[in-house]
């Protein structure tokens, strides 16, 4: 990464962690810098833009951090009991990640940056293919259905975190156990 675009990118994720996406600016970063505004413009296209590389970098990071702190050997149950709660609680730690739980912000810097900067981001996502072939890994060894396809599982066990999304209309009481249940009933339902 460009020393000026690394200098740019540290500053925004320091104001973004301080004041939040809403209160930081463009004009603050570049001051922080010492670059003009205009700069700022020759390595993102928006606010926006570098709030989500921000963004991707510390979803990245969080997600490695889980990877090596569970082990994918035990019962499935077991390990999504560990590992959803662990990503969740991540997320809403972290006043960057915890934009996210914005859905009408979050919804208005993807709208705004697009598709082609998902498609050029260089951002790899470790935990996807990992979480790929873990699942892959416990259909070879018939834990779970090998005629499933592996991505539609993974987006079975993904859709158990977004109910985070509606924890307060769920109940607060009911939250941990239902995520319990609904991740044995996921696993049940994909054994062989």
């Amino acid at each position: 990464m460009n020393t000026t675009k690394l200098e740019i990118f540290n500053v925004a994720r320091a104001l973004f962690i301080q004041k939040g996406f809403k209160k930081t600016n463009i004009s603050e970063i570049t001051k922080e810098v010492g670059v003009a505004v205009g700069s700022f413009y020759n390595f993102y296209s928006s606010k926006e833009e570098v709030f989500l590389d921000v963004f991707l970098k510390e979803d990245q990071k969080l997600k490695k951090q889980i990877m090596t702190s569970i082990n994918f050997d035990r019962e499935i149950s077991t390990v999504l009991v560990d590992l959803i709660p662990q990503l969740l609680d991540g997320m809403k730690e972290n006043p960057i990640l915890v934009e996210w739980y914005k859905k009408e912000n979050f919804k208005n810097i993807i709208k705004k940056v697009g598709e082609p900067y998902m498609e050029k981001s260089n951002v790899e996502d470790v935990f996807y293919p990992f979480f790929l072939e873990i699942v892959g890994k416990w259909q070879s060894q018939g834990k779970l259905d090998s005629k499933r396809d592996r991505e539609y599982i993974l987006a079975l066990f993904n859709s158990v975190a977004f109910i985070d999304i509606h924890r307060d209309e769920i109940g607060e009481k009911h939250f941990p156990r239902l995520l319990e249940d609904l991740i044995h009933f996921i696993v049940k339902g994909l054994e062989p």
